[in-house]
């Protein structure tokens, strides 16, 4: 399709408005495009699916803010955009019992991986990495459903008006999936957008989604290259050092309510001992359709082999649980196979001081943990064993194969330059899109333009009100029960 002039015809999609972090950032990329006077679409949902990542069970409060806020939103933007309806046509959906997530996990239609997708929004839902199938057999009929809808709704969109440029949140999600599968089918240009270390700076991603390793491997090199890279390492040091006493504007501190000088009696009385650092397997599996896993298919992997080796070196082997872990049904540090006299396991709520164990560790290691990063600017030896973001930046040293990792481990190390660690961190604070019209209130609430979301006009909060409502009830009786 021929540009009108020098206008685009660009599309966002506003999903989940109910993350105002995610949502208010989508809305100052439209505004741009509105200011330059292009044609602006938005997708608008009223109750519409049976399943969505920031309502999962599809609750009627959370359909009537939802629907407030993205209209809400929509109002806030200098020129009323053109609003799609999202539609749920032909939703009958044969629901099945599927016996194993592997059997999810490849199911396929067309070039949708929708199985893939609708794993990565169950693992949200159930805050697990390997959810019980059978417990959670209706959400994911529910989920398989609407990422079909969305994915079918989609291609129909984008063939009818042929949008120069469409705006989606992350990708990873089912949702968000089905809008890059019909993008990528119908060849039509599309950005994910997800928010960095900075509150006011957003990573774009042109035709791919943020979690490939080697697209973020040539935005960072290409950051490092710039100009400007050196007024930035001061304020990455800053940063930091502020994390490491639990203070983070944009993202919640796993670390705040941790105490310092808390180390269990085994630790402080040890001569040596490396430091393993989790991470949640949920974003493990967020980067695994884009790079195999170097070394170990899982932590348990990891941790097994790693605990046998120190053994074999007579040094204790800690491992920190990731905080954000305690929330997840599986916990897979307590099925590891090795003895408890061989290693320290720090459970995820402990209140031990994650900071004071790695200035005291004589090496540590990562599964995919920014602590990976941390580790080299508090001058520790760092080594990485799984899918990193900061690969081949030589910021931590990275393995090929277990028998290196096993050289690695019995080498007196020197840590990596810190300069690497803070370029990388300088990067996800100031490498992205910065944007100006959004205001952080919170680590999850945003404001754009500076305007409450709350609406003063009772009228119009009124009809939103209404119109869910009654759009509810009616996809609940005269749509969705017709899902089998």
């Amino acid at each position: 399709m021929k540009k009108t002039g020098n206008r685009s015809n660009i599309l966002g999609t506003c999903l989940n408005p109910l993350w105002t972090c995610h949502f208010a950032p989508e809305l100052e990329l439209l505004e741009k495009h509105i200011k330059k006077g292009d044609h602006v679409s938005v997708i608008e949902c009223n109750a519409d699916l049976p399943f969505c990542d920031a309502n999962p069970n599809h609750e009627l409060k959370k359909c009537i803010e939802c629907n407030y806020l993205q209209n809400r939103g929509f109002s806030l933007l200098s020129t009323k955009p053109k609003i799609i309806r999202q539609q749920n046509k032909n939703a009958n959906f044969e629901s099945k019992k599927y016996k194993a997530l592997n059997q999810l996990k490849k199911i396929m239609f067309g070039n949708l991986d929708l199985g893939q997708a609708a794993f990565s929004s169950l693992t949200d839902v159930s805050i697990s990495s390997k959810p019980c199938i059978q417990t959670y057999e209706k959400i994911i009929n529910k989920i398989l459903a609407s990422c079909l809808l969305t994915y079918k709704f989609a291609k129909k969109t984008l063939k009818k008006s042929r949008f120069h440029k469409v705006y989606i949140f992350n990708g990873r999600f089912a949702g968000a999936r089905a809008w890059v599968r019909a993008c990528e089918s119908t060849k039509t240009e599309f950005i994910t957008h997800e928010r960095m270390l900075n509150a006011n700076s957003i990573n774009l991603t042109t035709n791919d989604l943020p979690h490939n390793p080697e697209n973020y491997k040539s935005k960072i090199e290409k950051f490092i290259k710039s100009n400007k890279k050196m007024l930035k390492l001061k304020k990455a040091k800053e940063y930091l050092i502020n994390r490491s006493r639990g203070i983070d504007k944009a993202w919640p501190s796993w670390v705040k309510d941790q105490k310092k000088n808390n180390l269990p009696e085994n630790i402080k009385k040890a001569q040596k001992y490396y430091l393993f650092f989790s991470t949640t397997e949920r974003e493990n599996d967020a980067a695994e359709p884009f790079a195999k896993r170097p070394l170990f298919k899982s932590q348990i992997e990891t941790v097994n082999f790693l605990a046998r080796e120190c053994k074999k070196l007579n040094i204790l082997l800690v491992i920190r649980i990731h905080p954000a872990s305690k929330k997840e049904d599986f916990k897979w540090w307590r099925e590891l196979s090795v003895r408890p006299q061989s290693i320290t396991v720090i459970e995820p709520e402990s209140t031990v001081s994650s900071y004071e164990l790695l200035y005291k560790a004589d090496k540590v290691i990562v599964a995919s943990s920014t602590m990976g990063v941390e580790a080299t600017f508090w001058g520790k030896p760092s080594i990485a064993t799984d899918i990193i973001y900061y690969k081949n930046l030589d910021i931590v040293y990275e393995p090929k194969t277990k028998k290196e990792l096993v050289v690695l481990l019995k080498k007196n190390l020197k840590p990596k330059t810190k300069k690497n660690a803070l370029l990388y961190i300088a990067y996800e604070l100031f490498g992205g899109q910065k944007t100006d019209l959004c205001t952080p209130v919170t680590n999850f609430k945003t404001l754009f333009k500076n305007s409450k979301w709350e609406s003063s006009n009772l009228l119009f909060k009124m009809t939103l009100k209404i119109r869910t409502i009654l759009n509810y009830y009616f996809n609940k009786i005269f749509i969705f029960s017709k899902t089998k």
